[in-house]
């Protein structure tokens, strides 16, 4: 009885196993403005939408190990300074007739545009407006060139220009949205990083779409190298919940009770001998075959060596 009991134990416990939650590692990062970010202060839901329209590749090691060539370069709000060499990689990227994309207000961004020579800079001064949602943190535009509807900006810088896409009101005149075309590509300069954000999705969901409708690329570069949070290692675990109906729980309940019972009773050691034997009888007999031995002879050759006797 004790022996049934622990078959069943087994199969109960086979059951169980396969019934819970198991794990899936995924990447997943508490960095603001991050793409892996799911928070409020992330741009994961962004990234979903770019997802919709081509392939993301996000670059979370330096520019040198990526092959920049062609669609869209996102640099949203970066808080470490870029290098010679990565605006030597972001202006061949734009010779050879890609896009930039940045959307920063108090970060590292101007050393870009430093870098490339471009008259236009973001100021790192708050952006002020009459004309603003619930409070002048957040400022509306509805005069927008190209796009139809409006734009919530969250306490954005503006760009020292004199022309721009977007701009607050006729009051204040601040430019926050500029196109700039160099070489075979165009650079987009955005003061404000924040209209990325999943908390600003309900804002501006309208805007990422036509936005990344008039980009219409195949493929999204994101640059996370250049944020200081930021880290690949930074692993999260996702749970996945196993759904097994009752029959299939009760089809691997039997299987294992039976499988169990089988191993237990049955002595594998003479099953092993037996594949043994058999794989050396065909070696033999191949052995007889290309030498021209009698079998019968072979055999008692063999025999005579195993009892130890002088042939």
């Amino acid at each position: 009885m004790e022996k049934y009991l622990k078959y069943i134990t087994l199969g109960i416990l086979g059951v169980l196993l396969l019934s819970l939650p198991y794990s899936l590692p995924v990447i997943k990062s508490f960095c603001p403005y991050s793409i892996f970010n799911t928070n409020w202060d992330g741009c994961s839901e962004f990234a979903r939408m770019m997802y919709n329209n081509g392939e993301v590749i996000p670059i979370i090691s330096p520019y040198d190990s990526y092959n920049i060539k062609g669609g869209v370069l996102f640099i949203i709000c970066p808080d470490m300074h870029y290098s010679n060499k990565d605006v030597e990689k972001i202006k061949n990227f734009l010779k050879n007739g890609g896009t930039l994309v940045i959307a920063d207000d108090f970060g590292c961004a101007d050393d870009i545009l430093n870098g490339l020579n471009v008259s236009s800079k973001i100021s790192n001064k708050q952006a002020m407006d009459l004309f603003y949602y619930k409070n002048y943190s957040l400022i509306e535009t509805y005069k927008i060139n190209g796009y139809n509807g409006k734009i919530t900006f969250n306490i954005p810088s503006y760009i020292v220009s004199h022309k721009g896409e977007i701009r607050t009101s006729s009051i204040s005149k601040k430019i926050l949205m500029k196109r700039i075309r160099y070489g075979s590509g165009e650079i987009i300069i955005i003061s404000d990083p924040d209209i990325f954000i999943n908390g600003m999705k309900e804002y501006n969901k309208k805007f990422w779409n036509e936005f990344l409708n008039e980009l219409d690329s195949d493929v999204y570069y994101i640059d996370e190298v250049h944020h200081s949070s930021f880290s690949p290692y930074d692993i999260g675990v996702v749970y996945l919940q196993s759904n097994l109906s009752n029959d299939s729980k009760f089809v691997i309940f039997s299987l294992i009770v039976i499988g169990s019972f089988i191993f237990s009773t049955v002595d594998l050691s003479k099953i092993i001998k037996f594949g043994f034997r058999f794989r050396n009888k065909k070696f033999l007999e191949k052995i007889a075959e290309e030498n021209n031995i009698n079998m019968e002879k072979l055999n008692e050759i063999i025999s005579k060596i195993k009892e130890g006797r002088n042939y």
